[in-house]
């Protein structure tokens, strides 16, 4: 699906849940040398904006955080810690 096919988001849960899948994807790809986190998590902010959501990196626990990018390969971790405020 292109992103500009996305559905729209039905509940915070969902834009979690997407917003961690886009994560884990854009992370997966690793497309520039230096820089991949912080380009990931501008461009996630922005896209949620641009849906209505407010979410911000600096409102992530830095621990579950991390544990959850070391376990992309399974989303449920990343997606409990993206949780939408």
């Amino acid at each position: 699906m292109e992103l500009h096919e996305e559905p729209l988001w039905n509940s915070l849960n969902e834009a979690a849940d997407r917003l961690a899948y886009f994560k884990a994807e854009l992370n997966m790809l690793h497309p520039f040398r230096e820089g991949n986190g912080r380009t990931i998590r501008i461009f996630l902010h922005a896209y949620a904006m641009s849906r209505g959501i407010e979410w911000s990196y600096e409102t992530l626990e830095s621990e579950k955080y991390l544990h959850a990018m070391n376990a992309v390969y399974t989303i449920v971790p990343l997606t409990q810690t993206i949780q939408v405020v």
